[in-house]
């Protein structure tokens, strides 16, 4: 079988090698097309990244009740809102504790402060029904009302005080796991990743570890990519922190993009401060340990001792004068 064979009748040879000009023509110019065609490879990863974010955002400052829990938040927005606790430079203050705490949702500032307005009213009713009312303790008329009013008292000073714990609790964890993500921004910055991605990418690897800390990098993260003056970012990490180390990883990372200082050696110097504050911190602790054993020492310790070692000496004196 030759060529000839194959080709359809009427179809000559030259019919064939001007089909097949043309066909190469064509794929050249479309493929020469496709060379000089600039594409925007980045736009369509910049919105799958930017929906993630959004995504992600948002999960971080929704509220996370449904269903009758979120009818009872509801209500208590309804009151806070009724008795305008929920606006006023008061309430930018307790809502900056709040994330201080890591409470940032939606829902936190209208809890804290229906418990602020509700709690002393409701410690004080049940102080009446249990002392005043019931009263099976059966206290006298004036111990009841101081009982009754230090519960108020209680209930107005309990909020508070919770969420202090909270803010202290968390500083101590984060201080802790500062060390740690200095040396992973280290090694970020050393592979070449920007400051976004370093702190996207160090709050990964800290989540199981320091879940605190990755929680105030991954929010950082977010406002990097989505607010337009970076140094707002970086403001809102140290307001929502208000310590002193993460302020000075910031003013470091400020001062390395402003001047062009090596970040990875800026940030190494500080981890090794840090780390070196933590020992002596440790060390401070050791010391006072002596001065702090002396009393439980002279109260636990020593008159055990002395009943054990002059006991026998006074019981045998006892007997000896029994006898005269």
């Amino acid at each position: 079988m030759t060529f000839s064979d194959l080709i359809p009748e009427g179809f000559t040879q030259a019919d064939a090698f001007i089909a097949m000009a043309t066909l190469t023509a064509v794929v050249m110019s479309v493929a020469i097309w496709q060379t000089l065609l600039v594409r925007d490879r980045l736009g369509p990863r910049l919105r799958i990244l930017s929906g993630k974010r959004a995504a992600l955002k948002q999960a971080f400052l929704a509220p996370g009740e449904t269903g009758s829990e979120n009818e009872t938040v509801d209500f208590m927005r309804g009151i806070a809102e009724k008795f305008k606790l929920l606006r006023g430079r008061e309430a930018e203050k307790t809502a900056a504790r709040l994330a201080q705490a890591g409470l940032r949702t939606k829902d936190a500032l209208a809890v804290y402060q229906f418990m602020r307005l509700v709690l002393p009213f409701g410690l004080g009713a049940l102080g009446i029904v249990l002392f005043v009312w019931l009263n099976p303790w059966k206290f006298s008329e004036m111990r009841a009302i101081v009982v009754v009013m230090a519960m108020v008292v209680a209930g107005a000073f309990l909020p508070n005080l919770y969420v202090t714990n909270l803010i202290q609790k968390r500083r101590e964890k984060l201080e802790k796991a500062i060390p740690d993500m200095l040396d992973m921004l280290v090694i970020s910055a050393e592979a070449g990743l920007s400051l976004d991605a370093s702190f996207s990418r160090v709050a990964r690897e800290l989540g199981p570890a320091w879940p605190e800390m990755a929680d105030e990098l991954t929010l950082t993260a977010i406002e990097l990519t989505f607010l337009s003056d970076r140094r707002r970012a970086m403001d809102n990490l140290c307001d929502r922190t208000d310590m002193d180390s993460v302020r000075a990883v910031v003013n470091t990372l400020r001062q390395a993009e402003k001047y062009g200082t090596p970040l990875a050696q800026s940030l190494r110097v500080l981890s090794a401060e840090f780390r070196n504050n933590r020992m002596m911190k440790a060390e401070e602790k050791a010391a006072r340990l002596p001065v702090m054993l002396t009393l439980p020492m002279v109260v636990f310790i020593l008159p055990p001792l002395f009943i054990v070692l002059i006991g026998p000496a006074i019981l045998k004196l006892i007997d000896q004068l029994s006898k005269f």
